[in-house]
């Protein structure tokens, strides 16, 4: 497999045509290279990407694909900044863009910055790249167009430009306010009317590695020069993009991978399958820290029959799915065993209840239900996938609590205040009044409250927030997609696969959703989704707009 991040430095219609066994992808951004690592390509081309207003695509990202024996070549734009920064570790610098970064010739990133258009309008370019300005001036030069001396104060002009600012109509208007030839400006002016005159080196960079990448010519991967290392910000961000989707939806994209792009349009579920992803990432971490092997022993201590099933997947890939469950298992079962303090997992369930407020509204319906045992069982009853989401989330988040429990962590009260807040924010719990209400819908005393609020803030630190290091925790060095497991484990991949098999299970999810959001996009996005929503409708024809 071939992947390439494209944006505004060619169009993805002749990039196609170039190298037409290539997969395209956005503009690269921070986690897109671990992303891309599930799908295990051969080579990675990177020619545009984000930066400023997103985190820019890190060293190490490229540093572990290389390390995995990936052919990852660099032009044009972000991929000439990287290429030429990581060219000795085996990053692949194609073009005269990367070159002249790699030579020290050009240095500032703003050399080739731009402003561009949206995905459905091609990233075409809304401003100039500083080097093709360079370029372009001294072809005018080279033509007799203007001379040296008129191509220094035109260039001046353009560098001292922000690059949000740099379009040829306002550098050529600050040129005739500055002490510049006027004659020389009019004829440069009428010389780019004819859009050939005006160089383009970040598009012919652009082709030039698409060519290389279909000739072949890539140099082997230096995977052996050198010995990587994660940091606990990697192991954070590798985390982050195990428990997330694609950013954006690709109709070439596996089955699996469009599934987990879809379950967002399930609304509250994806939030829980999310969580619980991290969940049990950490747990699986936990358990390979403590050498904890995958045991034959039914039943799933954190399940209530074992009916996970891993679809759409290679034998294999199920296998190593089981064994990861298995080992989890294992790992709740030895916890099961200790006493050294007090609370079971289905405490941590009836927690999860009261917070999803699912608690509150089987009492509103039952209010004979004074057993613990009924109530759950009627939960059950009632919602039986989510039941099972939650209680595998309450089986990890009872152990991490116990992990953190024994070194004696506590949330500072700055923090448990400032949670607190955003609880009651967040369930209109704005005065007294309405909090012992909701207290007492959810048969909680005030430290029993406190309690919830105070495990809360621990379970969001370490692992929503990646601080399991403080566990001593390293998160060993695989590739697993948790969400998917997520889906897998707890039965809502199929609930998933149904809205891209069946398009017009979106459209009735579409109307449900327009209760909370006058715009399906502004929603998706508040669920972490950033783009390829247009696409996704089209692909499955449904119109993209409510």
């Amino acid at each position: 497999m071939i992947i390439v991040f494209l944006g505004p430095s060619l169009a993805l219609e002749e990039a196609k045509k170039i190298l037409p066994q290539a997969h395209f992808l956005p503009p690269i951004q921070s986690g897109d290279i671990l992303r891309a690592l599930r799908l295990k390509p051969k080579t990675i081309g990177i020619i545009d990407g984000y930066f400023e207003n997103v985190s820019a695509v890190w060293h190490k990202e490229i540093l572990y694909a290389l390390s995995k024996g990936v052919h990852v070549l660099g032009c044009s734009s972000m991929g000439a900044l990287r290429a030429s920064e990581l060219a000795a570790y085996g990053m692949i610098p194609v073009g005269k863009i990367a070159q002249d970064y790699l030579s020290g010739k050009i240095n500032d990133d703003d050399e080739v910055a731009l402003l561009h258009h949206s995905a459905s309008s091609g990233y075409t370019g809304a401003t100039e790249a500083l080097f093709n300005i360079r370029a372009t001036l001294e072809l005018a030069c080279q033509n007799n167009i203007i001379t040296k001396n008129t191509q220094s104060c035109v260039w001046t002009v353009a560098k001292d430009l922000h690059y949000r600012e740099r379009l040829w109509s306002k550098i050529l208007r600050l040129a005739y306010e500055e002490d510049t030839d006027r004659v020389e400006v009019t004829a440069l002016e009428q010389w780019l009317e004819n859009p050939e005159n005006k160089v383009d080196v970040k598009r012919n960079d652009a082709i030039l590695l698409l060519k290389t990448i279909a000739t072949g010519v890539a140099s082997p991967s230096m995977a052996e020069a050198f010995a990587f290392k994660r940091s606990a910000f990697f192991r954070a961000l590798q985390r982050n993009t195990a428990c997330r989707p694609f950013s954006s939806y690709h109709s070439w994209l596996p089955l699996p991978e469009k599934v987990a792009l879809a379950v967002r349009y399930l609304d509250r579920p994806y939030i829980l399958l999310r969580r619980l992803a991290y969940l049990l990432a950490a747990c699986y971490s936990l358990a390979k820290q403590r050498k904890i092997e995958p045991g034959d022993e039914e039943p799933f201590v954190f399940m209530d029959e074992c009916v996970f099933e891993a679809y759409d997947c290679t034998s294999a890939e199920r296998i190593h799915f089981s064994k990861r469950m298995s080992t989890i298992n294992t790992l709740l079962k030895q916890e099961q065993q200790t006493t050294d303090l007090p609370g079971r997992a289905q405490d941590y369930l009836l927690l999860l209840m009261r917070l999803s407020q699912d608690y509150a509204s089987i009492k509103n319906k039952y209010p004979n239900i004074n057993n613990e045992d009924l109530f759950l069982n009627q939960f059950k009853q009632e919602q039986p996938k989510k039941y099972q989401l939650m209680l595998c989330m309450a089986h990890c988040w009872w152990f991490i609590e116990r992990c953190a429990l024994r070194l004696g962590l506590q949330p500072d009260f700055d923090i448990l205040e400032d949670y607190a807040n955003q609880f009651r924010l967040g369930n209109q719990l704005e005065t007294a009044e309405k909090i012992e209400h909701w207290l007492s819908d959810n048969d909680l005393d005030p430290n029993a409250y406190q309690y919830l609020m105070s495990a809360n803030v621990r379970l969001k630190f370490l692992v929503f927030e990646n601080n399991l290091d403080i566990l001593t925790v390293s998160l060993e060095d695989n590739d697993t997609f948790w969400l998917l497991d997520a889906l897998w484990l707890t039965g809502f991949y199929e609930d998933a696969k149904k809205i891209v098999i069946e398009p017009q299970n979106l459209a009735e999810l579409k109307t449900r959703i327009r209760k909370k959001a006058s715009n399906l996009e502004e929603y998706a996005l508040s669920l972490d989704f950033v783009g390829g929503e247009t696409e996704m409708m089209s692909e499955m024809g449904v119109g993209n707009t409510l």
